[in-house]
């Protein structure tokens, strides 16, 4: 399965929660999620690379969850395979040994609903601010730039334009800030 997302910086997020609230979404409960970020080559987080391979630890409400994402056509697009583990350190230690190396870490609040067959996340990143993430989960075969205007476009029906478009993830921009 493909996980297809759009993102936004977020410059009024009092507006964006009221057109939300418009449609009848309600967002949930805040989550802190720390993430540990593992790249197989870092020149990857310079610039894009097709087909590059990223490992994640997530901290979630007591849980770890293990990710493994292989981009595809952007970096917003990927293959995504994830499982809870229950030993976080012995983990990193098995990425490191895999050939792994730690990229950056990440926190943030984010707030999730459902809308039609959308995943909405408002996150709070630390050190980068507001965004709002929309996502859906596709077939291999789905079309990745029809759908990302689709979701792009209901971005858009909530008062953000082209130029609050965000084509980096959030460990990027992390790791670009760091290096400035």
């Amino acid at each position: 399965m493909k996980e297809i997302e759009v993102k936004a910086k977020v410059s009024d997020r009092e507006s964006v929660e009221i057109e939300l609230t418009k449609i009848g979404v309600a967002l949930g409960e805040p989550i802190i999620q720390k993430d540990i970020v593992f790249a197989e080559d870092l020149d990857s987080f310079h610039k894009f690379i097709p087909h590059s391979k990223f490992m994640r630890i997530r901290t979630e409400n007591g849980k770890n969850l293990l990710t493994f994402k292989k981009s595809e056509q952007s970096e917003l697009s990927s293959l995504e395979f994830e499982t809870e583990v229950s030993n976080a350190i012995e983990t990193i230690n098995i990425i490191k040994q895999l050939g792994f190396q730690e990229a950056v870490r990440v926190s943030k609040i984010r707030r999730k609903a459902r809308y039609k067959d959308f995943e909405i996340c408002f996150d709070e990143v630390e050190g980068l601010g507001s965004y709002i993430e929309v996502e859906k989960i596709q077939g291999d075969s789905a079309d990745i730039v029809s759908t990302q205007e689709e979701l792009f476009g209901f971005l858009m029906e909530l008062g953000l334009s082209r130029s609050d478009q965000e084509l980096h993830g959030y460990d990027t921009l992390v790791r670009m800030k760091e290096r400035q």
